[in-house]
């Protein structure tokens, strides 16, 4: 089998120094999202040689293949490793890079949970009078909304949910409203499981260091969505996946 090196470049240095400090935040953010998309192009690859082992397009022993996968978890890793580097660099943990990840995949699919997804700090947009606060999610998609096409959003500690934590999302139930603002019988709209969605919800904040988030929130007068989940501190959000994953009856939706 041919060998391989890590294609991806590991410094990390800042710009020239003739940058303000201001200049060198922007810039070193912006070099940040740059290796947020790397990254991401990486991880499609890899799922695509993945796809085309199941789907028997090559063969899982081809050499070729196996070097393939090989090499884009290497360039994966290294900018996961640069990521980390540069995100320290404007006060930024490796937990806060790994949330960063997910949120741009808009899926917990990599952890093996393709049904769960993530909201954080940066999701929640501060409102008016009418609606003090809401959260950037597709009430269509019935799940959050991309991050690359949701408007600026504002980092907001505030209602129990802070900068340092992350929602699991158990649900996102849309309700309408009729033209004189009053409920249209939203019942039709609730998901079949939602009694079993809220059930593991609850058992998996009173099983962790979580707390149960049911609130509903509303962008707009004629529509308002109702939001399940589960907040968790970022540090510990692998060990709850991990939980969730081992207890899939107890926890998972759809199980």
């Amino acid at each position: 089998m041919p060998t391989f090196e890590s294609h991806i470049p590991v410094s990390t240095n800042p710009g020239s120094s003739g940058e303000s400090e201001i200049e060198k935040g922007e810039s070193l953010k912006k070099r940040y999202a740059s290796l947020i998309s790397k990254y991401l192009k990486l991880n499609r690859d890899r799922k695509k040689i993945l796809r085309d082992v199941e789907r028997g397009v090559v063969d899982k022993l081809d050499e070729q293949a196996q070097f393939n996968l090989e090499a884009t978890d290497s360039d994966r890793h290294a900018v996961h490793l640069q990521l980390e580097d540069l995100g320290s660099q404007f006060g930024k943990k490796g937990e806060d890079v790994l949330v960063d990840i997910i949120r741009q995949q808009n899926s917990l699919e990599g952890f093996g949970l393709p049904e769960l997804s993530l909201l954080n700090a940066e999701d929640v947009r501060v409102g008016d009078w009418h609606n003090p606060y809401y959260f950037n999610v597709n009430t269509k998609a019935l799940k959050p909304s991309d991050v690359s096409s949701r408007p600026r959003l504002l980092g907001v500690e505030q209602f129990g949910f802070e900068t340092n934590e992350v929602m699991l999302v158990y649900g996102i139930v849309p309700y309408r409203f009729d033209k004189n603002h009053e409920h249209d019988n939203p019942q039709p709209h609730l998901p079949k499981d939602l009694d079993d969605r809220i059930k593991k919800a609850k058992e998996l904040s009173l099983d962790t260091n979580g707390r149960l988030f049911d609130q509903v929130d509303s962008e707009y007068h004629e529509a308002e969505a109702r939001i399940i989940g589960v907040i968790v501190s970022k540090k510990e959000l692998e060990t709850t996946l991990s939980l969730i994953r081992d207890n899939p009856q107890k926890y998972r939706i759809g199980f």
